[in-house]
């Protein structure tokens, strides 16, 4: 960065107040931000444009992002910022130098300044803003899932990130507003955030709406209610004699095709298929019906 340019960056800082335009965001602790820096398409080529991302810390000035004639390049760029804050080389040419900003941290807070320059001489002040970023630590909303298990009890799981303090978590019927309970808490502690877990088992026999809510300085967070569906007792028993059923037709199915076999063996064989009724109840030499001789007794 030349001196020129150095120059005019600080004097644009003292100038701040009563002059560039200023735009207020909030970014939340391990998310992304855009720091909007637009101006119609410059007049100036893109190769001789100049674009710097600024802020100032206890250190001094630092660059966040910069674009050299036309280029972003990363040699004027802050080690904190590297690797986190670029822009989009594509929309240069459109008038857009927004800053985009991941991972966000609490260091990131503070003023940001845009200067857009033409890079011809002498050096010309296109465009400047500011944006003000404050971070917070606060609890993403929660999302709920379920896993169900025997005997009616279901396993509730809440999970949410993003807070700086191991909060209070709940739950409840949405459709009364009845407790469940608070669970079992697990956190999971990073540089600037907390996760966070609750897990409860509560036994239920019919449908719920259910909530988790979780505890934010900021204002308490609550997930969508999510609909657990029990189907009655009565399906589970239609169900069982349904599998019942099924179970005896397929064992007795084929049993029956070979007792249906075997008569119709029995009848295409008519003259060696005789049999005899029994002596019992019958008066000698009276034949009773469907009885037959064998062929050596013709």
């Amino acid at each position: 960065m030349s001196l020129r340019v150095r120059l005019l960056i600080g004097l644009l800082w003292h100038l701040l107040p009563g002059w560039a335009h200023s735009t207020f965001l909030v970014g939340r602790v391990g998310a992304k931000v855009e720091m909007p820096c637009q101006y119609p398409p410059p007049r100036a080529p893109v190769p001789h444009l100049y674009v710097y991302w600024q802020i100032r810390i206890s250190e001094g000035d630092v660059t966040a992002a910069a674009v050299v004639d036309g280029r972003v390049d990363e040699k004027f760029q802050h080690g904190g910022y590297r690797g986190r804050a670029w822009l989009d080389p594509i929309k240069l040419s459109e008038g857009d130098f927004t800053l985009h900003l991941s991972n966000v941290s609490r260091q990131d807070e503070g003023t940001y300044l845009c200067v857009v320059m033409s890079g011809t001489f002498p050096v010309v002040l296109l465009h400047n803003c500011t944006v003000q970023l404050r971070v917070v630590a606060e609890f993403t909303v929660p999302t709920v899932t379920t896993n169900m298990t025997h005997g009616g009890e279901v396993t509730l799981v809440c999970n949410s990130y993003g807070g700086s303090h191991k909060p209070r978590v709940w739950w409840r019927n949405s459709v009364d507003g009845s407790l469940l309970g608070s669970g079992r808490l697990n956190t999971e502690k990073h540089k600037d955030y907390v996760n966070v877990t609750s897990i409860v088992t509560v036994n239920v026999t019919q449908s719920l709406n259910i909530t988790c809510t979780v505890e934010n300085p900021q204002g308490n967070v609550t997930s969508l209610p999510y609909f657990l569906d029990i189907p009655p007792l009565n399906e589970y028993y239609a169900e069982g004699r349904s599998h019942v059923s099924e179970a005896v037709i397929g064992a007795t199915l084929p049993l029956l095709v070979l007792a249906l076999l075997a008569v119709g063996l029995c009848l295409a064989r008519k003259p060696l298929c005789v049999w005899r009724a029994g002596p019992k109840g019958n008066k000698e030499g009276t034949e009773l019906p469907l009885q037959g001789r064998y062929p050596e007794e013709i």
